[in-house]
């Protein structure tokens, strides 16, 4: 049975141990003892908020291995359960993680040669969202591309479309802020958004069309058909910007549906911001009522508006055209 092991072990094919190296990313300061396979820029001075370390503590081992004793996960899904003073989360046959209470310290392994992109692509995302959450941020499930200095921010449930829209205003000429994890944060002169890894997730058509059948790829892992495709340095976005616009994915009906942008009250974008939140699994009474609070803020404080499209590749430029106006682009 897969489960956590403490000591250096052998090392694990794609995934290779550094000195801590501080990136932001999120908006938080991350220390990372794994050499990270996409770009992030330096933090800069002072202490990190988040270290992601190689190994898990011996005091774990004892407690983990009685969670796995009495309910391992099924293949490629995911276990999460509490520990004394922390949270085990893991994809059997494929990396554990845990995290501590404050959501400082991460710790982290593979459980599989390989593990390579896929490990990080969890890691940033799934995972580094327990931390966010017990930092005071509410991610959203949500990509964000940047046009002309602004963001706009797509939510949707999975497989609506939001990686592929990203990539398509990739394709004209917009960056990215940000694939499948967003962090909004509220200032004195408005909402702000932070950046995420320079990778973005897309079936291996939509890489194909928007990318070209040659770009860089490597697979998610054997539970999907996925690919993590790097994204160069020129179309990324590596500071925080405003937030212009939040934008809810939804499908289009009817045979003759055609590209369909409507703005959504405060009422319904509240709706939709708490629905789309990333991670809903890590809430106490608490944490609840801060997650209203902040969807309730986020939708008085910034336009929301549905977009419904059909599955034709030919409207995408119709599309981005309608999410630069947004933008002010």
């Amino acid at each position: 049975m897969d489960g956590i092991r403490n000591g250096a072990g052998a090392e694990t094919d794609g995934v290779s141990e550094v000195g801590a190296r501080c990136s932001s990313l999120y908006g938080v300061r991350i220390a990372s003892h794994w050499a990270l396979p996409f770009d992030t820029p330096e933090a800069g001075a002072g202490a990190p908020d988040v270290v992601i370390h190689r190994e898990i503590p011996a005091r774990y081992c004892a407690e983990v291995a009685r969670v796995l004793e009495h309910e391992p996960p099924r293949d490629g899904s995911r276990l999460r359960r509490r520990l004394s003073d922390a949270l085990y989360v893991c994809w059997q046959r494929h990396f554990e993680f845990v995290v501590s209470d404050s959501g400082r310290d991460i710790y982290s392994r593979p459980l599989e040669a390989g593990a390579g992109e896929s490990f990080h692509t969890y890691l940033f995302n799934q995972v580094l969202s327990f931390a966010l959450l017990r930092r005071g941020s509410e991610p959203l499930h949500s990509s964000a591309v940047v046009v002309g200095g602004r963001a706009v921010a797509f939510l949707g449930d999975c497989g609506y479309g939001k990686s592929s829209l990203a990539a398509a205003c990739i394709s004209r000429g917009h960056r990215l802020l940000t694939d499948d994890l967003l962090v909004a944060e509220e200032t004195a002169d408005g909402w702000i958004v932070h950046p995420g890894p320079s990778r973005m997730k897309l079936y291996p058509e939509m890489a194909d069309y928007f990318f070209g059948p040659a770009a860089p790829r490597v697979p998610m892992n054997a539970d999907t058909p996925k690919a993590i495709l790097r994204i160069p340095p020129e179309s990324m976005v590596t500071g925080a910007v405003p937030l212009a616009a939040l934008v809810v994915l939804v499908p289009a009906t009817g045979d003759e549906a055609g590209v369909e942008l409507a703005r959504l009250s405060p009422r319904e974008a509240f709706v939709a911001f708490t629905t789309n939140t990333f991670n809903d699994l890590d809430r106490g009474r608490d944490g609840l009522r801060r997650h209203l609070e902040w969807g309730s803020r986020l939708a008085s404080g910034v336009p929301a508006w549905r977009l419904s499209y059909p599955r034709d590749r030919g409207v995408f430029p119709e599309v981005v055209e309608r999410i630069a106006r947004l933008a002010g682009g």
